[in-house]
């Protein structure tokens, strides 16, 4: 239960753009330095016109603010606006990786006649990730071979009620054990997972909840759909995640959530499993060619592979 203010920044999962997106144009990482784009949403559920500040704050591990942001606005009653607020890091970038996975706090506040009124803070992790056709999967123009697992978020007697330190330990003993990339098997996790993640230097792939069985009925898509778009606004400014689940386990591409999920955040690859013994291998249309490898399948090097199982 969250009270605020009337004039409030609006939840991340309220609306495709509520809340703050912050995403990095360009991340170079020759000369270390980094474009940060943050969009604030503002919502006035008061009676009458009000005028908001909002003062976005880069902080840096020393708790050195390295970039402020400030921009006033009128903002009518029940009405919604955007700031968009835009800067760069242009001196001692500190690059988030595997290896140095260095997080900057992104501290947004709003102030009305000088007053703070409402205030949330993000974490931020820059770093530049591609998908290269030859040279496979990239970080920060380095080339990374992705070796890790498919996680389940639950124990024994315990079930999906995990205490936050349980979901950080998991993730420590995998760092521990030369593992860089896990993927939520098969549903999105806690946020103290993820955040594990961007604390240790583990790369995610997160996926909507789905498993073989599927639904002719078009409210089951529809469902999906809506799972994924929250699943994508929850979590799209962690560092860590950098591929969205577009499919069904086992069955593959869904075009449908593909288009959603792209929609929700064009910054971030897509891939789905698919496997013979539920319907042919195929990459489809998701970005990432990501299989589930029993038994021979049809893979002429074209493009990367990404074996879920097998």
């Amino acid at each position: 239960l969250v009270e605020t203010n009337q004039l409030r920044i609006t939840n991340n999962i309220e609306s495709m753009n509520a809340g703050v997106t912050i995403t990095t144009p360009s991340v170079d990482p020759v000369n270390l330095n980094a474009t940060i784009d943050i969009k604030t949403v503002l919502k006035n559920e008061s009676p009458k016109a009000r005028i908001a500040t909002v003062i976005n704050r880069i902080v840096d591990k020393n708790g050195l603010v390295v970039l402020k942001l400030t921009q006033q606005a009128t903002i009518n009653s029940g009405s919604e606006y955007t700031f968009n607020q835009i800067g760069g890091i242009e001196e001692d970038l500190h690059l988030w990786s595997i290896d140095d996975p260095y997080l900057y706090r992104v501290n947004t506040l709003v102030l009305e006649n000088g007053k703070a009124i409402d205030c949330v803070d993000n974490r931020l992790g820059i770093r530049k990730f591609e998908l290269d056709a030859k040279e496979g999967f990239r970080l920060n123009g380095k080339n990374i071979e992705l070796i890790g697992f498919n996680r389940h978020q639950h124990y024994g007697y315990i079930g999906d009620a995990i205490p936050n330190p349980l979901h950080y330990k998991d993730m420590l003993q995998f760092k521990q054990l030369g593992f860089n990339v896990v993927r939520t098997a098969h549903y999105p996790q806690d946020d103290a997972l993820i955040d594990a993640c961007d604390e240790l230097g583990i790369l995610v792939y997160e996926e909507a909840p789905s498993w073989i069985a599927v639904s002719q009925d078009q409210r089951w898509y529809d469902n999906m759909e809506s799972a994924a778009r929250t699943m994508v606004r929850n979590h799209r400014n962690h560092p860590s995640v950098v591929i969205w689940g577009a499919g069904i386990n086992h069955r593959g591409t869904v075009p449908q959530i593909h288009y959603a999920v792209k929609q929700e955040d064009p910054t971030r690859l897509t891939a789905s499993q698919s496997s013979r013994w539920t319907g042919w291998q195929s990459s489809g249309l998701t970005d990432i060619f990501a299989n589930m490898n029993y038994g021979p399948g049809i893979w002429e090097r074209q493009e990367p592979l990404f074996a879920m199982e097998g």
